[in-house]
């Protein structure tokens, strides 16, 4: 059956699965069946299924069904006021024609589907309610993966938005007129329902084609202020929601600016509430100027037309906030008011459990790299715009044949993404790519033929020709295991043939085909794609099987825009391949480290009801040629180095989580650890605190990576402990349980055997966080680390009567002391009774045994840091040690 059958027979079984209850997962079997029970309504629309047939696509849509995605992790201001719970039955007539759109056409899972939508209104609710009647801005930053969907997730946002009564949508998409376009399309799609330039409807007007949203833009036309005059649209005489897709581009700005201010402009769309959504927010919005009072253009177009509006969100998107986390908070001006920093919200998307990204193609076992190791003579990574490329390295041949023949298995597969690509990014000079390009399409001719007259002959046959011998040898390399028939490949390819071609990809204007997928959504496209900047930021590259990458840019989130090889295989997983420099392998496994540890934090910081604003954040730098980003967009960070060294030091929890499910859990953490302490090794000597010696250090690490860690603990960070053990081999620790000598404080009962007396503690307190505040802030005093020590008499003879510190009695351990306290916490300066929820809250410190902590360096670490966290993390931590 050809695919176009294919995919009615499975829009046939979706719209059915579509009234199936919540969380329902259809099996294989169920599907067969329902495929079978469906085969005369497919029979009127022309389509007969074989039981080939039947069996393909009820596999297929049975491993669509199974695919999940975790919930996205979000922190938000304190002044969050939830509004969408107040509306009376808000309109969900765009968000159900979308929803439809996705399950049905887009062949996204309902699970999947359904987190979109959560997360969404999650994210509205964040934003300005448009329904009030004062002035409110509300700024905020979602965050993806790289080719992950962000799209279709900006696209639930504005269809949700314009239910709820957001009356204007200015949609910035990129710098390049191509993604420009491509936005477009996906919103003509996927919110309008309608193509300006072909006249029909399209995507989501087969599920409603009333209240079609108006647009001022088309595939064809970016923002023209004439333009927008001349179509005479009134909003005080409409419904609809109004959208714009426009280019990040300073004179596009200008021309929305120049319209808007128009009075009657002004006074028909000031009082609209209004939603800019600002997609790869990290390029050119960011302010990359020094001196806080001046603005670089983009960055002020986008604050002034903000300010134009009383009811207005900005919501940027990126997969690289590298830039973005490093905006100053405090950055505002009298003229345009304040900065792009999302104040109110960041918002961390997961992505769907069939995404292929940087962690698994970089850091995990997979059979997709390639090297390229021989490109230095014809393709060398620092070319001139002025070097003839008169030849092409042998990979890349190599790598053009592999995408022929992957391309020729999928058709064999019938899979349902038709169109089929190859990326290759060698150099951004366009002269370069030009020569690249007429070199691949004079290859591509030559070997089509070859395959044209050759592919009906046996492979004994086949071989005698020089070309069609290297394509079989790069058939045996990669696909030796493919049940399909080399054969048979290539008479896909030829039967495909003139779907095969060569776009280049670049801001240079010409007359030649650009490339467009939707021109070839009946038989699909096989495009070889050549370019530079303009195949990365954004744009998507249907199908993306084979990508051939010499470049060598030295910035991670430029490396990582360009990694269009990220993103959604299925089907197709095991054709793909990724050629590439060992170099740039090396890089692309720290940067993918890097991104991973900085998402980490993010769900940390989540965890722990953290602001944007006390988002201290930082990315790991790289120790030879990479940046992080721009230099000019980090004027307002910091380097700073950390070090997995402990040697000779004392780290304390000095900040506590203020939830009580945090401070409970790590109160049953430490009655569990102190009850599986053996008896036998209690010192009984100790008669003040309990004491334990000689404790495996397997217990320990047991208790402190069961702790719940503020995140700006940074020296209490398990993980780094952990480390540090391991590269000193320390196998055993002694532990104390601290007891308040003053017995008019709380008791409290760990277990039948064991009660100790509360400590009392003020602090200063906010919803997220329990800050210690006694001398210091000092979780506990200089007596607590000598106890368990057997030598402090001659200690004492050996400082000649001075008073002891903690440095001290560090000196003369021989294992670390872990010190356990049970906090009863007040507000700092109150009189106020101590609060119910902090009467048993737990906090350690570990003593680690060393001359001090400059003695012996182990491994560090440097980071870019925000100012953000410069402040949590060293305004209290490098206080001298103080004496008894």
């Amino acid at each position: 059956m050809n695919i176009k059958c294919l995919e009615k027979a499975r829009k046939l079984v979706k719209g059915f699965l579509d009234q199936k209850e919540q969380g329902f997962i259809p099996e294989i079997n169920f599907v067969e069946k329902l495929l079978k029970i469906k085969a005369d309504e497919l029979d009127l629309l022309g389509c007969r299924l074989s039981e080939d047939d039947i069996k393909h696509l009820s596999r297929e849509i049975h491993s669509e069904e199974t695919i999940t995605i975790p919930r996205a992790s979000t922190i938000m201001s304190k002044d969050k006021e939830p509004w969408l719970h107040t509306l009376d039955n808000p309109s969900t007539y765009y968000s159900d024609r979308y929803k439809n759109y996705l399950n049905t056409d887009e062949g996204f899972s309902r699970q999947v589907v359904d987190k979109i939508f959560k997360t969404t209104e999650e994210t509205l609710d964040f934003m300005t309610n448009p329904n009030i009647d004062t002035a409110c801005i509300k700024k905020g930053l979602v965050m993806g993966n790289v080719q992950s969907g962000k799209t279709a997730n900006y696209l639930a946002l504005i269809n949700k938005a314009a239910d709820v009564g957001y009356k204007l949508i200015i949609l910035i998409a990129g710098i390049h007129n191509n993604l420009r376009m491509q936005t477009q399309s996906r919103v003509n799609g996927g919110f309008i329902g309608f193509d300006t330039i072909l006249g029909e409807d399209i995507g989501v007007s087969k599920y409603g084609f009333d209240n079609r949203p108006f647009s001022f833009t088309s595939t064809k036309y970016d923002f023209k202020k004439d333009i927008a005059t001349s179509l005479n649209f009134n909003p005080e005489n409409s419904t609809v929601p109004v959208i714009l897709v426009i280019k990040k581009n300073s004179s596009t700005l200008k021309n929305l600016l120049d319209w808007l201010e128009t009075n009657k402009t002004r006074s028909a769309y000031s009082t609209y509430p209004m939603l800019l959504i600002d997609d790869e927010a990290d390029n050119a919005s960011i302010n990359t100027k020094k001196n806080p009072n001046e603005t670089t253009t983009i960055n002020r177009q986008i604050r002034q037309i903000l300010q134009m509006f009383q009811k207005r969100s900005y919501v940027g998107y990126t997969a690289t906030p590298f830039a973005n986390i490093f905006i100053n908070p405090e950055s505002k001006t009298d003229e345009y008011g304040d900065d792009l920093f999302p104040e109110d919200f960041i918002v961390s998307l997961e992505s769907p459990s069939n995404y292929i990204g940087a962690e698994q193609i970089f850091n995990t076992k997979n059979n997709v790299l390639r090297l390229i190791d021989d490109n230095e003579i014809c393709l060398d990574v620092k070319l001139k715009k002025d070097d003839i490329v008169d030849c092409l390295p042998y990979s890349l041949y190599e790598a053009i044949n592999t995408y022929l023949l992957a391309t020729g298995i999928r058709k064999l597969r019938r899979n349902k993404n038709l169109h089929s690509s190859m990326l290759i990014n060698v150099s951004f000079r366009i002269a370069i790519q030009e020569q690249v390009k007429e070199l691949v399409v004079e290859y591509l001719e030559i070997i089509k033929k070859h395959i044209k007259y050759n592919y009906k002959k046996s492979i004994k046959e086949m071989i005698k020709n020089e070309k069609i011998n290297l394509l079989y040898s790069c058939w045996l390399k990669e696909f030796k295991d493919e049940k399909t028939k080399f054969q048979d490949v290539l008479e896909q390819i030829n039967q495909n043939e003139q779907l095969i071609k060569v776009f280049l990809i670049n801001s240079k204007k010409t007359q030649e085909e650009k490339l467009n997928y939707d021109n070839y959504n009946e038989e699909g496209l096989n495009a070889i794609t050549i370019g530079g900047y303009s195949l990365s930021r954004g744009f998507t590259i249907e199908g993306l099987t084979v990508s051939y990458f010499l470049r060598n840019s030295q910035m991670y989130d430029t490396l990582l825009q360009m990694g269009r090889w990220f993103g959604y295989r299925n089907g197709y997983d095991d054709l793909c391949r990724l050629y590439m420099r060992e170099e740039a392998i090396g890089w692309y496994k720290h940067i993918s480290e890097a991104t991973e540890e900085l998402k980490e934090e993010f769900k940390i910081m989540n965890d722990h009801d953290l602001t944007p604003r006390q988002y201290g954040l930082k990315v790991k730098n790289h120790d030879e040629s990479l940046i992080i980003t721009a230099r000019n967009k980090m004027f307002h960070s910091s380097d700073a180095t950390i070090s997995i060294n402990y040697y000779g030091e004392l780290i304390e929890t000095r900040k506590i989580s203020n939830n009580d499910k945090k401070i409970q859990a790590n109160l049953d953490n430490l009655k569990k650890f102190i009850s599986n302490l053996p008896n036998s090794q209690r010192d009984k000597n100790e008669t003040k605190n309990l004491l334990w010696k000689d404790i495996q250090v397997d217990s320990i690490l047991g208790f402190i990576k069961s702790y719940e860690n503020h995140p700006l603990n940074i020296k209490t960070d398990a993980s780094t402990i952990e480390k540090y053990l391991i590269s000193q081999n320390i196998t055993s620790f002694d532990v104390t349980i601290i007891s308040n000598s003053k017995k008019d404080s709380d008791p409290y009962k760990i277990s039948d055997s064991i009660t100790i007396y509360k400590e009392m503690r003020s602090s200063f307190i906010d919803n997220a966080t329990l800050q210690i505040s006694g001398n210091k802030s000092r979780v506990g005093s200089v007596s607590d680390e000598k106890i368990g020590l057997e030598n402090i008499e001659n200690l004492k003879k050996s400082l000649n009567g001075k008073s002891l510190s903690g440095v001290d009695y560090r000196r003369i351990k021989t294992k670390p002391l872990l010190i356990l306290h049970i906090l009863k916490i007040k507000k700092k300066d109150t009189e106020d009774d101590y609060p119910n929820n902090l009467q048993a809250v737990v906090a350690y410190g570990i003593s680690f045994p060393g001359q001090s902590s400059g003695g012996r360096k182990i491994n560090s670490v440097t980071y870019k840091v925000n100012n953000t966290w410069l402040k949590n993390n060293f305004d209290t931590e490098n206080e001298d040690d103080e004496n008894e």
